[in-house]
């Protein structure tokens, strides 16, 4: 799988950024459904929401993104559930959280915002 996956390490604020704008610039030319199928989540608690409003441009209708420690550690418990609503609240996604682990909020792209 190793041509499939790409494994992207470093300052996540960073590389979503450039990302986007590589995303962004192309899709500028030539509109496509987006760049990723899976996205998952195992980052700097306070930045989830930026992460997922850097992602969600570039993630393809139907993606996942999976957001690891929803339920534990009990510390990061308030910073969770915002995310949580936060992504429950836009129309474009569907999100649950599954109590296996560490707890995995587990969310699916519908349709992209422009369609709504």
């Amino acid at each position: 799988v190793s041509g499939l996956i790409e494994v992207l390490e470093g300052n996540a604020r960073n590389i979503l950024h450039e990302l986007l704008k590589n995303f962004e610039d192309k899709n500028h030319i030539k509109k496509t459904d987006g760049l990723f199928d899976f996205v998952f989540f195992d980052a700097d608690k306070e930045y989830l929401r930026e992460y997922l409003d850097l992602v969600l441009p570039m993630l393809r209708t139907g993606g996942i993104v999976a957001t690891d420690n929803m339920l534990y550690p009990e510390d990061y418990r308030p910073l969770m559930a915002e995310y949580a609503n936060y992504v429950r609240s836009k129309p474009s996604m569907l999100s649950v959280t599954v109590p296996i682990g560490n707890g995995e909020e587990i969310t699916i792209k519908l349709a992209s915002e422009a369609r709504l």
